[in-house]
C-alpha cells in the first residue's frame, strides 16, 4: 500500500510524520524537531516515496 500523502503533526514532546491512514512514520523531539520533520517529508517527496 502506498501513502497518498505525508503529514506532520505535533506530539507532546515534538513533531511526528504521519501517512494519510494515520500511521506514524517517525517522531522527532527537541529543538529543531519541526524542521527535521519537514525535511523528512520534503526528501520523501523528492525521492518519489510520497504521492
Amino acid at each position: 500500500m502506498r501513502a497518498l500523502a505525508l503529514m506532520i503533526g505535533p506530539t507532546a514532546d515534538g513533531w511526528a510524520v504521519y501517512v494519510t491512514g494515520g500511521r506514524e512514520v517517525t517522531r522527532y523531539r527537541g529543538l529543531g524537531a519541526k524542521r527535521r520533520a519537514l525535511r523528512h517529508v520534503a526528501r520523501a517527496s523528492v525521492a518519489g516515496i510520497g504521492p
